[in-house]
């Protein structure tokens, strides 16, 4: 027994070793984006800009678009109704994030105009907060990027314990309400919006059955000026070979919203390989020093071992830097703002 103790203690501090080696190596990687991160406040005041907002919403996705004085939307995080048969939520962010949608962009008498929104799957950590958000008095919607959701396909483990159909449901039947065209059939091919081209990649939906809704989660490019920015909501590779399949239409990024926010059987080597970003961005918090692989809703060592190893890329959490903004400059360059929720 006590054997078997003193291995395991030495097993549990060669861990520990290996993963101090690796924050230095991830703290020499991020070094040269120091001066680019925690830049002052006025960065984010910015008029006219072309950014990405990624909310701190928990473990669920938010991200505010803008340019060139426009608003777009991908995912709205999670809200505070529990919808039958679901169990818990990530967290209540309807009141959060409709503040900061209108403290970023309404115009001089409080009013917000979203050119388009996309809910990049049909679970409640990337859609919930879309129906309070539509049905909002002061908020006008042009169009809707929301897919049909076939419940039927999706395997019994999410049907059971999951407010997928409802969640959907709800969010469909606050369009009509709004009358806000919704686009079911998602263009593959690239579009201009702003300053940003737009592609929206894994728009054909896997009908495979018993399979996880998380594989059909739609993925944006968006590009300026050279630099392209994915966020690829929760892709994972379940369905096989997806991530590898996508990474050669997507081809090389520079900044990567990290897929399903650190979880396993998402950011396989080969895909961030592929797409070899610069600076990845985390809707999480990141505990992968804790030596804990099994907690829940946090990144999981192996996702933040090939970070380092296989993207090579410095990465920031949204959870420990109070969301981060990703300023897309006119010469050619990302600025990183953190704590924006002030």
């Amino acid at each position: 027994m006590k054997k078997a103790l003193k291995l395991t203690a030495v097993a549990l501090a060669c861990i520990a070793l290996i993963i101090a080696l690796l924050s230095v190596a991830t703290a020499v990687r991020s070094r040269s984006l120091r001066n680019n991160f925690d830049i002052p406040g006025e960065k984010f005041e910015l008029e006219n800009g072309d950014r990405i907002h990624f909310l701190n919403t928990g473990s669920g996705d938010c991200m505010l678009i803008e340019s060139g004085g426009r608003f777009a939307m991908v995912d709205s995080a999670d809200d505070s109704n529990a919808h039958p048969p679901k169990k818990s939520t990530t967290g209540a962010y309807e009141d959060f994030v409709i503040a900061y949608i209108k403290k970023v962009a309404a115009d001089g008498e409080g009013r917000v105009r979203l050119d388009w929104i996309l809910g990049t799957h049909a679970h409640s950590d990337h859609i919930s907060c879309f129906d309070e958000i539509i049905l909002d008095p002061d908020i006008t919607i042009g169009r809707a990027y929301l897919r049909e959701y076939r419940d039927e396909i999706v395997n019994k483990t999410e049907r059971e314990t999951w407010d997928n159909l409802e969640v959907y449901t709800i969010v469909v039947e606050a369009l009509k309400e709004r009358e806000v065209e919704r686009v079911s059939a998602l263009p593959s091919e690239p579009w201009q919006w702003g300053n940003f081209t737009v592609q929206f990649f894994n728009t054909e939906y896997n009908f495979i059955p018993e399979m996880d809704e998380n594989a059909n989660s739609v993925v944006t490019k968006l590009t300026k000026n050279g630099l392209s920015a994915l966020l690829t909501g929760d892709l994972n590779n379940l369905v096989p070979n997806n991530e590898k399949r996508l990474a050669k239409e997507i081809g090389g990024v520079d900044l990567l919203k990290v897929a399903h926010h650190g979880y396993p059987f998402s950011s396989t080597w080969s895909f961030l390989k592929a797409t070899g970003p610069d600076i990845s961005i985390v809707t999480n918090e990141n505990t992968a020093l804790s030596l804990s692989p099994f907690m829940v809703q946090k990144v999981y060592p192996n996702v933040w071992f090939r970070l380092v190893w296989a993207a090579k890329s410095p990465h920031f959490y949204t959870g420990d830097h109070n969301g981060v903004i990703a300023t897309f400059t006119d010469d050619g360059e990302i600025f990183l703002t953190g704590n924006i929720h002030g």
